[in-house]
């Protein structure tokens, strides 16, 4: 959230604005007032920061008048605000480079000087999301077997289920599980014609274990997946 103010009315909203900061306390205690001038000035001047976009200028006043009203909520929601201003333009950049790395190191580094804002906590969060689900893509793209690729795509939607903008790569997923599915296909033929070479190599050098190895040939053969791409056990006989 990005809070704006319209200085164009002049001293009245200023000074309505003191009445806000001065009367949000609470809690009913009665105190020697600080010097009207002093905290109005604070308030002009924060205000004016934050027209400006002078972020880091206007924590400084916010702080200061924090120390007047210590108790004061819409100054302590102010300053996450402005802390998260300062903050979230870089982390955008450096997402758009494509750096995800910078932006989770510029979080810590922010966490570290300001503490543990809710703003600051979600971008943490959502950030180290974003790079596991990265990482689970590179993953699935390079993978090399189908077992691999279906287990990055469980990954990633685990993790799109939890952070619902990366919603957008859903379409990709389901273009590898078809993929995948022609790899597990591909990949059962291969090793079913191994077996079966095998098993031909082994009853020619009479090995005891060729009947053994014929054996997984036909089970493989014959599961239910393998309906359509069932290979005849007399493919090779032509060879013999």
């Amino acid at each position: 959230m990005v809070l704006k103010y319209n200085l164009s009315r002049g001293c009245l909203i200023l000074l309505s604005a003191a009445v806000v900061l001065t009367g949000v306390s609470g809690c009913g205690k009665k105190e020697v007032p600080d010097p009207p001038l002093s905290r109005n000035r604070l308030t002009i001047e924060m205000f004016k920061n934050l027209e400006e976009n002078k972020h880091e200028q206007a924590i400084e006043k916010i702080i200061k008048l924090k120390a007047l009203d210590p108790e004061n909520v819409f100054l302590s929601e102010l300053e996450e605000n402005e802390v998260s201003n300062i903050y979230m333009g870089t982390i955008r950049q450096q997402l758009n480079a494509g750096d995800i790395e910078a932006a989770i190191k510029t979080v810590d580094a922010a966490r570290k000087r300001h503490g543990l804002y809710r703003s600051l906590i979600q971008a943490d969060t959502e950030l180290k999301k974003l790079k596991s689900l990265q990482e689970s893509v590179s993953n699935m793209l390079q993978a090399e077997s189908s077992e691999q690729v279906l287990a990055e795509i469980e990954q990633s939607r685990k993790i799109i289920s939890e952070y619902p903008p990366a919603k957008a790569l859903e379409p990709m997923l389901d273009r590898k599980s078809i993929e995948a599915a022609r790899m597990a296909r591909n990949e059962s033929i291969r090793t079913r014609f191994s077996l079966l070479c095998d098993t031909v190599s082994m009853r020619q050098d009479k090995n005891r274990c060729a009947e053994t190895i014929a054996a997984e040939f036909e089970f493989e053969n014959n599961l239910p997946e393998n309906k359509n791409s069932r290979i005849p056990a007399t493919i090779l006989s032509s060879e013999q």
